[in-house]
């Protein structure tokens, strides 16, 4: 399901506040990251109750745009896993929790147990053809320096609930030159299906007990960093406006 944001007099905004619900309950989402999905103000809890009642989804057009990307979402992984509730439902609890890990785990992942910069963008979005509006999201981008001897890099996490075999990765090869390094991160792993269609430079995280396991160092690919330029460009930005 898609919302139009420009036509929201068509849609019952008290039957779509109640999906939006149902949904976040089946992905068991704390009430922080609802808010923050949905747009609101973190002390507005009381308006997560009042959409469980059927009370209308506000007519802004941000929050339309945001309803209608989760159960965009929804939709789509449940195309992608017809018979697996469990994947279908945890997939938004393992991004939550692998994006709390980037902040509060232990670094020693990268190499270093204290970096020198370990700064973490969630959802950065880059434009990769202007004229076109082609753009991709990174689940999270990390700046990152392990001493101050050592190059300021741009890692990568894309972030996976599990490695099924069917879950694309196609998209590492389009985002590889504007990052130096790039990773996968799983919430959950099925050794027997392994690394299977992931590039061999791309390393792999395993989140295990509120921490990182490292499956396979990540390297430099064959197009790292040629056009980390755009890259710095916009944590720039981003930075200086959180």
């Amino acid at each position: 399901m898609h919302v139009h944001a420009e036509t929201p007099q068509i849609i019952d905004r008290g039957a779509l506040a109640k999906m939006v619900m149902q949904l976040m309950d089946h992905w068991d989402l704390p009430t922080e990251d609802q808010l923050a999905l949905l747009g609101l103000a973190s002390s507005n809890r009381s308006a997560l109750g009042r959409y469980r009642q059927g009370e209308p989804i506000s007519q802004n057009v941000d929050q339309y745009a945001r309803v209608g990307h989760l159960l965009g979402i929804h939709k789509n992984l449940r195309i992608l896993f017809p018979r697996n509730k469990d994947y279908l439902y945890s997939w938004m609890i393992g991004e939550a929790e692998v994006q709390a890990a980037l902040n509060s785990a232990s670094k020693d992942w990268t190499g270093f147990d204290a970096p020198q910069i370990f700064k973490v963008a969630p959802k950065l979005r880059i434009k990769v053809n202007e004229k076109s509006f082609k753009s991709f999201e990174a689940d999270a981008v990390i700046l990152f320096q392990g001493d101050a001897s050592a190059p300021v890099e741009f890692f990568e996490i894309d972030i996976k609930s599990h490695n099924d075999l069917n879950i694309p990765y196609d998209s590492l090869l389009k985002k590889a030159p504007y990052f130096d390094r790039q990773w996968v991160a799983f919430h959950k792993f099925n050794k027997q299906v392994g690394l299977v269609g992931i590039p061999e430079y791309v390393g792999a995280l395993l989140l295990d007990g509120g921490e990182f396991k490292v499956l396979r160092k990540a390297q430099h690919g064959p197009l790292a960093g040629t056009k980390s330029l755009e890259t710095a460009k916009l944590l720039l930005t981003k930075f200086l406006k959180g």
